[in-house]
């Protein structure tokens, strides 16, 4: 941000303009429609419950689907809004600053500065409160700065606080741990419930100790809903053209190792504990080379069959999206040329697992959202992964049985052959295969968003802010 710019508002700020920040704010929240779409004119209430979602796009798909319940109204702001007013004007100075900092510091001018961005951030929304009515905020973690002083001053002025968390893939040992220590450096809980996907999470955030048992509860995931509810409908590919896909990892994906420097609480160092990866497997770039060459050289081969790649929005133009444009390139096949080879990092996940007639993916939620549609899923496992002491790592090593496993380029591409043209699933197989989705995603019932909605209800109504007045 211009310098001269932070001065202006710093100046509006010493004169304590706090409604002229309110408008401000105003103007960035937005109402998402049941038909997906945002307003920045909002609707009237009706007797409806606000709720208003912070950091807006983390959500993925729940603030659609919340929008589907008649009885709420839903409201949400970008990250950037919240940031603007208290990162830019308050945590400059410490422009790396993160929640934990505040939680573990002793630093008299750090918190004093903390407080005093609460303390605006109360008097900003005073006046935001009489231009919206609020009866709850969401957030979807409890570890980013930019929401934090947002939600104690709500907090402060009686407005509860329900955190919809994410982060329910707790598939190994490491990452499990890893969650339990990073929490455990967190303050308390500062809201009143925490919705949470499966009893694995509510685990960690019992075994951190900065939630109570009672302000927990498990609902699954409210993208499940439709998901599962399509699956039902239709547990084939309606697609007349056979489909691959590959959910892409980078070859710097954790379950290759990464380096460790942290600590856990028992003073004992994660090297001592994950010593087996606490450096990098030496054989994570050629797994990926060699993926993605048979891949490349299949939609060569096969011009009748679709091949997707399907990656993250944050992972293309990060620094190892530029290993695959070489991998891409050095394979001397023209991508360019090819209409049945498509990357895409914006597709429905869902439809696309449904239109798929062969899965490829590792670390990932869409194993076992394939695995629930039915679908041949492939781990490429290739260059004796396995046999590593990197394996351990691999959160669905327990689950082979499960899938399918290619230790090599050829293996890989008899797989996906065999999958295209004939597969089916055995009972026993799918029935394991419900029992993991369960685990991870507590129910495939398509009624999640019934348990979501009675549980901010109820929080609402026990902090009786049906309404702000």
């Amino acid at each position: 941000m211009n310098k001269a710019v932070i001065n202006i508002i710093q100046i509006f700020l010493v004169k304590r303009f706090s409604l002229f920040f309110a408008v401000l704010l105003r103007m960035g929240v937005k109402e998402r429609l049941a038909n997906g779409k945002n307003s920045i004119m909002h609707s009237k209430e009706k007797n409806k419950y606000t709720i208003l979602a912070l950091d807006s796009g983390r959500y993925r798909k729940d603030l659609d689907i919340l929008s589907t319940n008649e009885k709420f109204r839903i409201l949400h702001i970008k990250q950037g809004w919240t940031g603007l007013l208290t990162r830019f004007l308050y945590y400059k100075k410490n422009h790396k600053i993160l929640i934990l900092d505040i939680a573990q510091s002793t630093d008299k001018n750090m918190l004093d500065m903390h407080d005093k961005a609460v303390d605006f951030s109360v008097e900003v929304l005073k006046h935001l409160l009489n231009m919206i009515s609020i009866s709850c905020i969401t957030t979807v973690n409890n570890r980013y700065l930019d929401d934090y002083p947002w939600v104690l001053a709500f907090k402060r002025l009686g407005i509860p606080y329900v955190m919809l968390y994410r982060e329910g893939l707790l598939n190994s040992k490491r990452v499990y741990d890893r969650s339990v220590y990073r929490n455990k450096r967190f303050v308390k809980f500062h809201g009143d419930k925490i919705i949470v996907q499966n009893l694995l999470t509510k685990e960690m955030f019992l075994e951190s100790g900065i939630a109570t048992k009672d302000q927990i509860t498990i609902c699954g995931s409210l993208r499940m809903d439709e998901f599962v509810n399509k699956i039902r409908s239709y547990p084939h590919a309606q697609n007349k053209r056979k489909k691959f896909t590959l959910f892409y990892f980078p070859y710097s994906a954790i379950l290759f190792g990464k380096k460790l420097k942290q600590m856990v609480p028992n003073k004992t160092s994660y090297i001592d504990i994950y010593g087996h990866s606490s450096g990098v497997w030496d054989g994570r770039k050629t797994l990926f080379r060699d993926l993605h060459e048979v891949i490349l050289k299949m939609a060569k081969n096969n011009p009748d069959i679709d091949f997707v790649i399907k990656p993250k929005k944050e992972v293309v133009g990060a620094k190892s999206w530029g290993f695959y444009e070489q991998v891409v390139s050095e394979s001397k096949i023209d991508v360019n040329s090819l209409n049945n080879y498509n990357v895409d990092s914006d597709i429905d996940v869902h439809q696309l697992i449904i239109d798929s007639n062969v899965i490829c993916a590792l670390q990932s939620t869409t194993v076992i959202e394939s695995a629930l549609a039915g679908k041949k899923v492939i781990f490429p496992l290739f260059n004796n992964y396995m046999k590593t002491s990197f394996f351990v790592d691999f959160g669905w090593k327990d689950d082979l049985h499960l899938f399918n496993v290619a230790k090599d380029r050829s293996e890989f591409e008899s797989s996906v052959v065999d999958g295209l043209y004939g597969y089916e699933v055995s009972s026993d197989i799918q029935k394991g295969r419900d029992r993991l989705f369960e685990k991870y995603f507590f129910n495939s019932n398509g009624r999640t968003l019934d348990c979501y909605s009675d549980e901010i209800i109820d929080v609402i109504k026990s902090c009786k802010v049906d309404k702000h007045k």
